[in-house]
């Protein structure tokens, strides 16, 4: 669809590259950005009061507002940036830690991606409380209504699943979950969604939301945290040093306001500056034309793959959602590790293993999985290609 907008192909035109779900492909857009700043205004932010400085802090905080604006945030003050989801969650499991006493719950499902698994798990570890993992059924939001109690602190979501690639009803399950108790901060891992569908944190309901810059065509490095500010302005500082002080003496430190009371150090400025042009690349297509495309994709790889390899077993939706361009399977015989090895000599990028999702794997009882992902430079005869190259591979196994 726009594969003339990405430089990788004028590099590699063979590439058929279907691991978006890991890490997008770069569009020249957002390259220029980048280099923009690093060769014309490249210097520190916030505290220089020369010329480029001045047009970096800029640069820097305007980033910031493009993103409130992206995901519905009320102020901008509310979008902490950081290096990815990952570190986005870890603060959350930091900063929040006091928040949870001996007995209490912290609940997520079984899809997520170990990001937004580990550190819940050794939090409730750390502060003698319970993990409740929440298993597959065909509705989640009843299964919610079973799991939460007075005692849940914490729930968690994916909104997308980078296994199965279904959308959970992540409002509907807010909803119930802040029925029950209001109290409970809900969390949601955005991560697979902010490519493919409008985000809005405000009609989620959600208390927190992280996402990646690099899933979104823009830079790795670089992330964002959301908050609504009055549970923000609560939370204690997650790093320490330059650019988050308000005062410092022998006897006592003070912390800046919202949001750098998060941003210790020299932040990921040329990061953010690329991460907000992938956002108005993103945007200038439309998120119904993107959802157009997935679901062409989607449904030509499923049909294709009946065709072919009638044996391919695409992993379903587990709690009954809706899928957007992301599809795992797995084929009788051939490990996923060598699928994708045997593709990738073809310059056919696939991911294959667990994709940081072990306790949904284990679940369905498959060590590993073969995953392709889509992104708006694919198009049908990627999905031939593939194809292709999958079908001389199992036929040479068979």
């Amino acid at each position: 669809m726009r594969r003339s907008d990405f430089p990788i192909y004028q590099t590699i035109p063979h590439l058929i590259y279907l691991d978006s779900g890991a890490t997008a492909l770069k569009p020249q857009c957002v390259i220029d950005a980048v280099v923009g700043y690093l060769r014309d205004y490249s210097s520190n932010i916030h505290r220089g009061l020369y010329p480029i400085s001045v047009k970096a802090s800029m640069a820097y905080e305007n980033a910031r507002h493009t993103v409130a604006t992206f995901i519905h945030a009320s102020a901008d003050g509310e979008i902490i940036f950081t290096k990815g989801a990952s570190e986005g969650l870890n603060l959350l499991a930091s900063s929040l830690e006091k928040n949870i006493d001996t007995g209490d719950e912290i609940v997520c499902t079984m899809l997520e991606h170990h990001s937004n698994f580990v550190p819940w798990q050794e939090l409730a570890l750390r502060r003698d409380a319970k993990f409740v993992v929440m298993e597959p059924t065909d509705d989640m939001v009843k299964s919610c209504m079973t799991i939460i109690n007075e005692r849940t602190k914490m729930c968690t979501f994916p909104y997308v699943s980078n296994v199965t690639g279904e959308v959970l009803p992540v409002k509907q399950l807010i909803q119930t979950v802040k029925k029950i108790n209001p109290s409970t901060i809900c969390i949601v891992d955005a991560a697979q969604a902010v490519a493919h569908m409008p985000v809005d944190v405000g009609d989620l309901g959600c208390d927190y939301l992280v996402f990646s810059g690099h899933k979104l065509y823009g830079p790795t490095g670089i992330g964002v945290l959301y908050g609504r500010r009055e549970l923000l302005e609560q939370l204690p500082p997650y790093q320490y040093g330059g650019d988050m002080i308000h005062s410092v003496s022998i006897k006592k430190t003070t912390y800046s306001g919202l949001p750098h009371k998060f941003e210790a150090g020299t932040p990921p400025i040329a990061e953010a500056i690329g991460l907000a042009e992938a956002i108005r690349y993103v945007l200038s297509i439309g998120f119904d034309e993107i959802a157009r495309h997935d679901a062409e994709l989607l449904g030509y790889f499923e049909h294709t793959m009946s065709k072919h390899l009638p044996k391919l077993r695409i992993i379903q939706p587990q709690f009954g959602g809706s899928k957007t361009a992301v599809a795992s399977f797995t084929v009788p015989l051939v490990h996923p590790h060598d699928m994708a090895d045997l593709l990738g000599q073809k310059d056919i990028c696939v991911r294959a293993g667990h994709h940081c999702a072990q306790p949904l794997h284990t679940h369905l009882r498959i060590p590993a999985s073969c995953r392709v992902s889509f992104g708006v430079y694919n198009s049908t005869s990627d999905i031939d290609s593939f194809a292709d190259g999958l079908t001389s591979i199992c036929q040479s196994f068979l």
